[in-house]
């Protein structure tokens, strides 16, 4: 499944692990497909803090995705324009393509995402960069509002000190103070929202 962390058992009972790793990364060696690798987040570079055991792909594009998918054009041509963007993993397959390339086109394509696993405390970042010295938390949203558990949980947890906060969905946009009461402990932090469209002017806006 595209966007969901790789767990070997899930893709085959019958395969070992050694073979699915490797054919995954022929598919990663002829970029049709990239590895989203968890970092722990905890400093500069994220490369330094990341775990490459634990990772999710991003294909290559959305119509590559969608197909692979078997999901064809009549099953969206009576939507709307707004209804397809908020397919939820097509939304988060949209952000990501662009956001893997952001960097000068010399420097090897790259992208983390941030994971928190528990019993009760799991919590999932989409995608987390870097930009003009800081590190910015990325969600997709598939709708104009929705929960940020997951972001509340990130800013609560990692402890560099230039970091933001950018949301993509299908609101207008804005720029907003959030407060969350985290048990004992009130949390604050500065959030910029925008529209999925504005997808390759985002570095305007941070």
């Amino acid at each position: 499944h595209p966007l969901k962390k790789i767990k070997f058992t899930n893709i085959s009972a019958e395969e070992s692990a050694r073979d699915l790793g490797y054919n995954l990364k022929l598919l990663f060696l002829s970029q049709v497909a990239t590895p989203i690798i968890h970092s722990d987040c905890s400093g500069y570079p994220l490369a330094v803090g990341q775990n490459e055991k634990i990772f999710k792909p991003l294909v290559l594009d959305v119509g590559l995705m969608n197909n692979l998918a078997r999901v064809f054009w009549p099953s969206f041509q009576n939507k709307s324009e707004n209804e397809l963007l908020t397919e939820g993993v097509i939304a988060e397959q949209f952000v990501g393509q662009h956001l893997l390339y952001h960097e000068e086109g010399y420097l090897e394509p790259k992208l983390h995402y941030w994971l928190r696993e528990g019993k009760l405390n799991n919590a999932e970042v989409d995608f987390v960069i870097e930009y003009k010295n800081k590190i910015i938390a990325v969600e997709v949203k598939s709708g104009s509002t929705g929960k940020l558990r997951s972001l509340h949980q990130w800013m609560k947890d990692t402890a560099v000190k230039n970091k933001q906060a950018l949301r993509f969905n299908l609101s207008k946009g804005a720029y907003e103070q959030v407060n969350y009461q985290y048990k004992e402990e009130q949390l604050t932090y500065n959030l910029t929202t925008l529209p999925l469209y504005l997808i390759g002017q985002w570095k305007r806006f941070v």
